[in-house]
C-alpha cells in the first residue's frame, strides 16, 4: 500500500499539520518576546520614541573612546609623577652628565671609597659666594676647577650618606658671616673642614697645580680638587694621625721642606717644625723625624740627641728619614747613618747615559726603578721615580729580614747608569785651558742605588716585636712639590707615601693623581639648565606624550 494514499483515521489530525502548528506557535512566541524587549518602559515602541535609529546597548565606539581617554589621562599623570619623583631624587642623589675624557666632574673610585668610609659629620665651609662655583664656565681652566669642586662636593654628600655638608659664605658681600669662625683665622677664599674634634684649612688656590717653568708667568697645569678634598676629609675623619717633625737649623733646602710638608700634611700626618739647634726636645708623641737636605753638618750633641730619641730607651718604634743635599759635606751625619744603620752616602753622583731614561735630556735628571718590596706595595710597577742630581748610596747590610738589622734597596738605576765624582759634577775639576773636566766611570756595585731603607727590630720581654726604620734618599728632590705637581707619569709621591705609611703604620692616605684640564668639557649655564630641565622634561615630554595619546584616540574613535 502506498503510504501517501493512506486514509486518515477519523478523529486524528494528520502528523504534518501538527508539526506546522508547533513551528507556528514557537515563531509567534519568539516574535512576542522580541517586541516586548524593544518596547520602552512606557510601552512606546523604540522606533516611535527614538526615530528610526535603533541602539543595541553600549556602542563599540563609546567603549573604545572611553578607554582611550582613561589611558591618556593615566599616561599623562604617570609622566608628571615620574618628573616629580625624578626631581626629588635628583635633589637627594644628583645626576650629572660627564662627557669629559678624564671624568673631571665624577668622583674617582678612590674618592668614592673615602666618602663611603666617613662615619662622622664633617662640615666643609667655603668662604666665597656659591655662584662663583655653580655658575663657573668650563671654557677656562680656572672655571673648570671651580665647577669641578662644586659638582664633586654634591657627590661627596651623596656618597657619604649626608655626613659631608658644604656651606658657601660670601664674606666679601657680608663680612659678618665669618665671625663665628674667627678662632680658625679664616679669610676670603679659604676652605675649612671641621669635624671629629679637628679642623683643616685649605684655600681655593690649592685646588690647582701650577706650571712655574716660565720666568714671566705662572699657568694652571692641572686640577688638585679631588686630592685636596679627599685628603682633608681623611685627615678629619681618621682616629689616628702620626706626628712628623721636620728638623731645621742647618740651612735646609726650602723646596725640600715645603715638598715633604705638602705631601704629608695632605695625607693624614701632623707636621711640625723643630729647630734642632735650639732647646726644644724631640717629644715622645713624635713618630718620625725628617732631615731635609741640610747644607751644614750636625754637631756631635745633635747626633746624640737623635740617637737617643731613636733608641727610645730600648723600645725602638721610631723612624728617621734623611734626604741628602748633594752639594753638602756632612761627615758627622753620614757617619751616623753608616755606622748605626749600614747605609753609606758616597761622594759619587749618578748620571744616566741612556737618553730614554733622562728627564729633559739632562744626564743628571734620572728615571729610577722602584723596587718591588714590602714597603712599596702601591708604587712599584711600570711607573718610575724621578730623582734630580742623586748621590750614590751603598748598603752594607744584607736584605735578610731575619736579621735584626737589614737593608732594602728601594730606587735603583739601569745598567746604563754611570758615576762621576762630586767634585767633577760641581765643575771643580778643570783642565789647563780652564774647562770643566768630567770623567764618568763604571760603578763597582750594581745595580746603582739612590734610595734605601734600614730596618732594625727586636722582640721585647713581653714577646712583642718592635721596629724602627731609617729612610735615606740620595736625592733632595725626591719630594719636590713644585716639580712633581704637574707630572702624572712618575710615582714619587706615591712612593713617599708608601714608605711613610709602612714606617708609621698610617694607611689613611690618598693616592689621587693630578688631573689634566686639557680636554673637551660639556657644561650648561643656568638658563640652559632651566630650558633643558623644565622645558624638556617638565613640559616637553608630557606634551609630546599627550599629543601621541590624542592621535591614537582620534584614530580609534572611528572604529
Amino acid at each position: 500500500m502506498n503510504k501517501d494514499n493512506q486514509t486518515p483515521v477519523p478523529g486524528q489530525e494528520p502528523e504534518n499539520e501538527i508539526r506546522q502548528q508547533d513551528v507556528s506557535d514557537v515563531t509567534e512566541e519568539k516574535a512576542a518576546e522580541t517586541e516586548k524587549a524593544e518596547m520602552p518602559e512606557d510601552n512606546t515602541p523604540k522606533a516611535e520614541a527614538h526615530g528610526k535609529k535603533k541602539h543595541r546597548g553600549v556602542s563599540r565606539k563609546f567603549r573604545y573612546g572611553t578607554l582611550s581617554t582613561v589611558l591618556t589621562l593615566v599616561v599623562v599623570a604617570a609622566v608628571v609623577l615620574v618628573n616629580v619623583v625624578a626631581s626629588l631624587l635628583n635633589d637627594r642623589f644628583p645626576l650629572n652628565l660627564d662627557l669629559t675624557s678624564d671624568k673631571l666632574f665624577t668622583l674617582s673610585e678612590e674618592s668614592r671609597q673615602v666618602a663611603q668610609s666617613i662615619d662622622t659629620d664633617i662640615d666643609v665651609v667655603v668662604f666665597a659666594g656659591e655662584e662663583n662655583f655653580s655658575d663657573a664656565t668650563t671654557d677656562s681652566t680656572a672655571g673648570s676647577i671651580m665647577r669641578q669642586f662644586y659638582e664633586l662636593m654634591k657627590q661627596y654628600e651623596t656618597q657619604s650618606g649626608g655626613h659631608v655638608k658644604t656651606t658657601y659664605l660670601d664674606v666679601v658681600a657680608n663680612p659678618t658671616l665669618a665671625s663665628q669662625y674667627s678662632e680658625y683665622e679664616v679669610q676670603s677664599g679659604d676652605i675649612l673642614f671641621i669635624g671629629n674634634g679637628k679642623h683643616k684649612k685649605a684655600n681655593i688656590n690649592d685646588l690647582a697645580s701650577y706650571n712655574t717653568s716660565s720666568y714671566y708667568s705662572t699657568t694652571i697645569s692641572g686640577s688638585q680638587v679631588e686630592k685636596i678634598v679627599a685628603s682633608n676629609l681623611v685627615n678629619i675623619s681618621s682616629e689616628y694621625t702620626p706626628v712628623v717633625a721636620l728638623l731645621t737649623g742647618h740651612d735646609e733646602a726650602s723646596y725640600s721642606l715645603q715638598g715633604i710638608q705638602s705631601v704629608l700634611s695632605a695625607n693624614n700626618y701632623e707636621v711640625r717644625e723643630i729647630d734642632i739647634t735650639g732647646s726644644e726636645e724631640l717629644g715622645d708623641d713624635i713618630d718620625t723625624v725628617v732631615i731635609a737636605a741640610p747644607s751644614k753638618d750636625y754637631t756631635d750633641d745633635e747626633i746624640k740627641k737623635i740617637r737617643e730619641w731613636m733608641n727610645n730607651g730600648g723600645n725602638l718604634g721610631r723612624n728617621l728619614a734623611v734626604f741628602v743635599n748633594y752639594q753638602a759635606d756632612c761627615p758627622n751625619l753620614y757617619e751616623y747613618l753608616n755606622v748605626d744603620f749600614g747605609i753609606e752616602v758616597t761622594n759619587n753622583i749618578i748620571i744616566e747615559t741612556d737618553v730614554n731614561r733622562q728627564y729633559a735630556y739632562n744626564q743628571y735628571y734620572l728615571y729610577g726603578d722602584i723596587a718591588d718590596t714590602d714597603y712599596t706595595g702601591n708604587s712599584a710597577g711600570d711607573k718610575k721615580a724621578l730623582t734630580m742630581v742623586t748621590r750614590q748610596l751603598l748598603t752594607h747590610r744584607e736584605s735578610d729580614t731575619s736579621s735584626t738589622l737589614f737593608n732594602t734597596d728601594l730606587i735603583t738605576y739601569s745598567d746604563s747608569a754611570q758615576l762621576v765624582t762630586l767634585q767633577e759634577a760641581l765643575g771643580m775639576n778643570e783642565n789647563s785651558e780652564g774647562e770643566a773636566v768630567v770623567t764618568p766611570f763604571e760603578p763597582e756595585e750594581t745595580p746603582v742605588v739612590g734610595t734605601a731603607m734600614a730596618t732594625r727590630w727586636e722582640t721585647g720581654e713581653d714577646g712583642e716585636s718592635r721596629t724602627s726604620h731609617v729612610l735615606v734618599s740620595g736625592s733632595q728632590d725626591l719630594v719636590n712639590s713644585g716639580l712633581l705637581s704637574s707630572m702624572t707619569t712618575v710615582n714619587n709621591e706615591e712612593f713617599t707615601l708608601d714608605l711613610f705609611g709602612e714606617m708609621t703604620g698610617n694607611q689613611e692616605t690618598v693616592n689621587i693623581s693630578t688631573q689634566s684640564l686639557d680636554q673637551a668639557t660639556l657644561s650648561f649655564s643656568g638658563g640652559q639648565a632651566l630650558v633643558i630641565g623644565f622645558g624638556i622634561f617638565t613640559i616637553g615630554l608630557p606634551a609630546v606624550t599627550l599629543i601621541i595619546c590624542l592621535v591614537v584616540f582620534l584614530r580609534r574613535r572611528h572604529l
